[in-house]
């Protein structure tokens, strides 16, 4: 049972460090995209992708809210789950 909790904090980290990989991605993107907008209409386009990468963002940290949330419950095996959860959040 042990074994399975740490597996399973395991995988949970390992989804967190994609998704911090993903919201990286999308600033790039969205930096990219701003580049290539301009004119007045561009605003209304930057604001709704804001909007978009902030609805990312908060997803991200109740994802992450939900790891340490499992990793307290999961207590001694936790410790080890939350060393994994900070060394994610680089």
């Amino acid at each position: 049972m042990v074994q399975r909790r740490r597996h399973h904090i395991s995988q949970l980290s390992l989804r967190i460090e994609g998704l911090r990989a993903n919201v990286l991605q999308f600033k790039q993107d969205e930096f990219q995209i701003q580049q290539a907008l301009c004119g007045a209409s561009a605003t209304a386009r930057v604001r709704d992708l804001e909007d978009a990468f902030d609805e990312i963002r908060e997803s991200i940290n109740h994802t992450e809210a939900l790891l340490e949330a499992l990793v307290q419950v999961a207590g001694g095996v936790g410790e080890e789950g939350a060393g994994a959860c900070q060394a994610a959040g680089r």
